[in-house]
Order: C-alpha cells, then structure tokens, then sequence
C-alpha cells in the first residue's frame, strides 16, 4: 500500500518540490528536474542530506549568488506542503499507482547509468515494478506505419513473448501498441512507458488483467494526473531506450520525435540498435542503417530459431571492438543494397529530370556526403548520367 510512511524520506522530499500534488501549486512553482538537480549538488556540496532540507538550509540559499530562479523562500514553501502530500498519496493508492525515487532500491540503474543527472527524479507506475530493473528489447515505430510494418511487430511482439524476452515500448498507436498488445496476448512481459496520464491509462480495462498478473509494468516520469504534451512523448523516447538492452527501429520518417530518439541514442550510445531493413522501408530507416544502426529483416526474424540470439551474434558479428556501439557504421548484409533502395527511391520521387545532388539529398533525406559517394557510384555503373556540369539524371537503361 502506497501510505506516507512507507515513502522514502528521499522521495517524500523529491515529490514535495518536484510534483504539483493536484492543484495546490502552480506549474511554475514546483522545481523543474533541472533545478532539482541544481539543489541536489548543492547540498552535496553543503554535506547536506536531502532528507535533512528544512528551514535552516533554506534560509542559507538567501546568501548564494549561483543558483538562478532557486530561493529558501520558494524551497520552504514547497515542503510546507505535506498534507497536500498525503492526501494525494492515499489518491494514487486507491488507483494501484506506486511512486519509486532515484535513491529507492527498486529505481532502475540503467536510467542514472545512461542519464546520469538527466535522469528522472521521481518514476510513476502501476504493475510490476520489479520488471524496470531487468532490461528488455526496445521496439518502436511511427503511429502512420505500414502493413507490414505493423506485421513485424505483431510477430516480433510473440516470438519475444514465446522466448521470455520483456519488451519495452509506449502505448502510442501504431507499432508500439501493436507490438505491446501482441507480447501481452501470448503472456510476454512488458515495460510500457507512457507520455499520456497514468490515470488514464488505468481506468481504461485494456490493461487491467495484466497489471494483476505481475507481467507488466506502466511506467511515466510525469504525475499521474498529465496528460499528453508532445514534448512529453518527445523525452519519454529516452526512457525507452535506456530501459532496454537493445533497441529496434521498425519504421521511422525522417523528422519528429521517433527519430529525434533513435538519433539521441545513436549519439549518446546508450544500447545497440537495429532498424528493419528491407525492399518496403521508408527512407527514415535507410538513413539509420547509413547512420550505423544494424539491418534486421522479416525473412530473418521469421527463420531464427532464437531472437535472443540472432541479436547477439549480429551484435558479435561486428567485432570486439564495437559489440555495443550503433554510432558506427555498420557492414550491410548482402540482401540489404542500400544502393540498391537508393536508386528505387530517386526513380519513384525524382524521376527522370536532372536534379543537383543537394535536391537528391533534401528529398530523399540522405546525408549529403551519402549522397555523392553513390552518384559517383550511380555514373560509374550508367545507372546515372550526367547533364551538363553539376546536375544528374536516371538512365532509362536502368
């Protein structure tokens, strides 16, 4: 049971500044996960335990120069709310919600691993906690995919089921939800991490059942109570990948925020990634293989014997010196030509006029170097010809 004694004195201080507790403070009021950090080092710094805050380390913020928009006035306020504080626990309580701070054993390592300070503060949830700490793979696509991209995750969302592995996604529409609904169908494990309100998630029956089992957990950094921002479903993309193991890309575009996700990784090298590669991709998930993230296809989920382990030996595949990082450009397999899909591309969106290689790069959304590298490649093999100086057309020939 969710009670105020049974909360961390850690997380009791965190939720009295960190989360509105309904309506008794404004948004503005309560502390930004940056400025919460901000107070942290602080007090570090002071040898000042969290738990210890109270009015004498408030009144000491009076005679810093360094910590912005933070006052002992602001600060005192904010804990001064501990009957708001239990109210709303006994709220959550009642509604089966679990609240897990950074310090508590049960937050995920992984999250302050990879974050590090950008982790979270304080995690929502309901179901199984436990599952949180024990990895899994990361599948997400668009809400506007296709067919068969929507088949990928149905059958990779029942062979991870079938094989123990936890799958780690959201509730948006599209892949993720079809992959969630498939591994819940055949009795998978599932972490769900959610941008909308946990509330609202929870009076709905689509869970229900499942949440009693212990085979999922629902998982927010948001309150309870908040419901959808799109820069909400934008950081939320972090939280999955630093959940996971591995990370696999069914269908992305080439802008919004699954890609600004699947590019943050790339960047931050949090897990090793994978994206679905084949004939019918969109040139969101081209550009991620030209970016490092490893192919993976139908044909070759539908033929593993294992997905746990058709994963690892591609990862193994690349060498020891690059077994977990998708920030390096990885070795196409032979069924993926990559220039291959690059000329289908220019034929069903450029056609035959000749375009400038900066327009092949703009439409396509290719790297601009890329680009050049398979023109030259295109004039070599008479797959393209040139006209005049600088522009590039098909060949009918091709």
């Amino acid at each position: 049971m969710l009670d105020f004694a049974s909360i961390s004195p850690e997380t009791k201080v965190a939720l009295l500044l960190c989360n509105r507790l309904g309506v008794t403070v404004g948004r503005a009021d309560t502390l930004s996960p940056a400025e919460f950090r901000t107070l942290t080092r602080w007090l570090d710094q002071h040898k000042v335990p969290l738990p210890a805050l109270g009015r004498e380390t408030c009144s000491a913020f009076a005679a810093e120069d360094d910590l912005g928009s933070l006052s002992g006035a602001r600060i005192a306020g904010l804990l001064g709310r501990t009957p708001e504080l239990v109210r709303c626990l006994a709220h959550w309580s009642e509604l089966g919600i679990w609240v897990i701070g950074e310090s508590d054993a049960d937050y995920p390592s992984r999250l302050t691993q990879h974050l590090k300070t950008s982790a979270p503060p304080l995690l929502y949830g309901s179901g199984n906690r436990g599952l949180l700490r024990q990895g899994g793979i990361c599948v997400v696509g668009s809400r506007d995919s296709s067919d068969n991209g929507l088949n990928f995750a149905r059958s990779f969302g029942t062979r991870c089921a079938s094989e123990g592995l936890t799958v780690v996604s959201s509730d948006m529409r599209g892949v993720d939800r079809e992959v969630i609904s498939a591994a819940l169908s055949r009795e998978g494990k599932i972490i769900c991490v959610l941008s909308d309100s946990l509330e609202k998630t929870l009076s709905s029956n689509r869970f229900r059942e499942f949440l009693n089992e212990d085979c999922l957990a629902l998982v927010t950094p948001y309150s309870p109570e908040v419901r959808f921002r799109v820069g909400n479903a934008v950081r939320v993309n972090r939280y999955q990948y630093c959940l996971s193991d591995i990370a696999i890309i069914v269908e992305t575009r080439r802008k919004g925020g699954l890609w600004t996700g699947a590019e943050e990784n790339r960047r931050q090298d949090w897990v090793p990634g994978f994206v679905r590669a084949g004939g019918s991709v969109p040139l969101g998930n081209t550009a991620l293989l030209h970016l490092g993230y490893l192919p993976l296809s139908d044909d070759e989920v539908d033929a593993a014997e294992s997905v746990q382990e058709l994963l690892l030996s591609r990862l193994a595949g690349r060498g020891s010196s690059d077994r977990r990082s998708p920030s390096r450009p990885a070795q196409a397999q032979p069924d993926h030509d990559l220039f291959e899909h690059f000329l289908v591309c220019w034929s069903a969106q450029l056609g035959m006029k000749a375009v400038l290689p900066t327009e092949v790069a703009r439409v396509l959304e290719l790297e601009a170097e890329q680009v050049n590298s398979w023109i030259d490649r295109g004039l070599r093999e008479d797959h393209l010809e040139l006209q005049g100086e600088k522009r590039v057309k098909r060949t009918r020939s091709s």
